[in-house]
């Protein structure tokens, strides 16, 4: 149940690195400076200075003291008080852990700091390009909004509640949520120019490699009268900018920090909902090569290949695809009409196959071969003018390979081609496949 002060402690931009993850956690440890209030909330957010995700929240008792495991890695410890009367406090400290080290006196109030409003830069990828396929990296910026009497002062506190409630264990969504602190991502990057500075040991330097946002939670507070307020969450697509769901909620001065937390679970459940794609694109070029004709035709198409729900494993996707432009050319007096064009549905299937590998199968449903019909003249002048002949074959993927193939978690372009031949005579196709990274859906939604 939340109580009336919010206090939590966010470590900035947390993810532990790959080699430390199967080490012994290390432990920090202390006090928050202060006790806190009988019908308070004390909470610890910890937060990786390298990658920016929130790692770990915990709350605090009555007595102000608070220990969290963590991976050796370097963080800050950021402690927010949320009052409904007042405007929020602030606590941010620094912790560098070695695997298994034990810190275990610290002050926060001594680490007190002016919260700064941060800048932020969108991207489905770490800074360096790395992509973490199923996990979904959020930012929940502070809400908007005027609030007056007893709410005056929440509003700048609110996204704190919310992204306590989303990280911590009770409300934590089972969906490969990140989310991203970035209410003090500019102290963290003063922390890692400093550490390329002269006074710090080149040895335990870290270098910032950030997770930056794929959606944003925007909130709306407003004052319904002087007991409530309603607050209004809507996920956006960082990239793309679109439409992801709202959520809104009401929250009373008899139960606010109840009903907030109500409102945090509906909006985990959005959250849940959500998807990264891959986008599957198929460029080839066909021709064919016969003895009574030549042909040629394109056939390009994209797929956004999502996975089906919050446990799935793969992505997929099926979609139409046919050859453009198909041109048949005669080597005789005969012509070539009424090309027919099929549209068959073809699918793209994407899973994980170890450490930074993502396996790729595609294929054809169905018989994707263009044709036409040959409309020859009369062989003599008294002859009766034939019926054209339908069914001369046009371009088609056969044998176009490979129809599996592995590339980096960030995609890539495989080159694909195929024929099927009798020397100079059959059919010939070239072309690529391109994967990567794509916009965030709702599994909900076609």
């Amino acid at each position: 149940m939340r109580r009336t002060i919010v206090l939590s402690l966010a470590i900035l931009f947390a993810l532990p690195a790959a080699d430390a993850a199967a080490a012994k956690p290390g432990v920090f440890a202390g006090s928050l400076g202060v006790k806190v209030p009988k019908g308070a909330e004390a909470e610890v957010r910890a937060v990786n200075r390298v990658t920016g995700t929130v790692v770990a929240v915990r709350e605090i008792g009555r007595s102000g003291r608070f220990s969290l495991a963590l991976p050796a890695g370097s963080y800050s410890v950021i402690a927010t008080l949320v009052r409904r009367r007042g405007a929020p406090v602030q606590v941010v400290s620094g912790v560098t852990l070695k695997a298994g080290q034990k810190r275990t006196k610290a002050n926060l109030k001594k680490g007190r700091r002016k919260k700064k409003r941060p800048t932020s830069r969108a991207a489905y990828v770490q800074e360096r390009g790395q992509v973490t396929p199923g996990n979904i990296a959020v930012e929940i910026p502070d809400v908007t909004g005027d609030l007056t009497g007893d709410f005056g002062g929440v509003r700048r506190g609110l996204n704190d509640l919310v992204v306590t409630d989303i990280v911590g264990d009770e409300l934590k969504p089972d969906c490969d949520i990140a989310v991203l602190e970035v209410d003090r991502r500019a102290d963290a990057i003063r922390e890692l120019e400093f550490q390329q500075s002269a006074y710090v040991d080149p040895s335990t330097r870290v270098e910032r490699n950030f997770i930056l946002g794929d959606v944003e939670i925007t909130g709306r507070a407003t004052q319904v009268d002087a007991n409530t307020i309603e607050v209004t969450y809507g996920l956006r697509d960082k990239r793309t900018g679109a439409d992801l769901g709202s959520v809104t909620g009401k929250a009373g001065a008899d139960r606010f920090f109840e009903d907030l937390e109500d409102l945090s679970k509906k909006l985990g459940d959005e959250l849940c909902k959500l998807s990264d794609t891959y986008e599957v694109t198929i460029n080839v070029q066909g021709r064919g090569n016969f003895a009574t004709h030549s042909t040629t035709g394109t056939m390009q198409a994209t797929l956004k290949a999502r996975r089906a729900n919050r446990k799935a494993t793969t992505w997929t996707r099926t979609g139409p695809i046919a050859w453009a432009n198909p041109t048949f050319a005669s080597k005789t007096e005969c012509a070539y009409i009424n090309p027919i064009v099929p549209t068959v549905q073809w699918t793209a299937t994407l899973a994980v196959a170890g450490e930074n590998r993502l396996k790729v199968d595609w294929d054809l449903e169905s018989n994707d071969m263009t044709t036409a019909s040959i409309d020859c003249p009369p062989s003599g002048k008294d002859d009766p003018d034939p019926p054209p002949i339908a069914g001369q074959p046009g371009t088609a993927l056969l044998n176009t390979t490979p129809a599996s193939f592995v590339l980096p978690f960030a995609g890539g372009t495989q080159p694909i081609s195929g024929s099927v031949a009798d020397g100079a005579e059959g059919f010939f196709n070239t072309g690529t496949i391109v994967v990567k990274p794509g916009p965030i859906v709702r599994t909900d939604r076609d």
